[in-house]
């Protein structure tokens, strides 16, 4: 995805990143969808919880966010996300943007 096709569609958070084939149509709910597929890798320097230094990455996640309709279809915002683990606190938590 270039940079205007982001600044045009608000994903502007450097932590975003798309592949080749970020754009996807296919059905959802019964309805035809369109999917930008990308992934968000943020690397937090401590834990939200108890502010430990002390965090590994633990997996990732997959979230789904219903954005704009671009031209007049339903537009789906698909973030696989890293999960991180504190071990001080024992807590999970996950990268976060402030665009979605």
């Amino acid at each position: 995805m270039d940079n205007h096709t982001r600044k045009l569609l608000g994903l502007t958070d450097k932590h975003l990143f798309f592949d080749e084939e970020w754009l996807i149509e296919k059905e959802y709910k019964g309805v035809q969808a369109q999917f930008i597929k990308g992934r968000l890798d943020d690397s937090p320097s401590h834990c939200e919880h108890c502010g430990s230094i002390r965090i590994i990455r633990n997996g990732s996640y997959t979230t789904r966010t219903q954005m704009l309709k671009v031209k007049e279809k339903l537009t789906i915002l698909e973030l696989k996300r890293t999960r991180f683990l504190c071990h001080d606190c024992g807590r999970t938590f996950s990268a976060k943007t402030d665009l979605v």
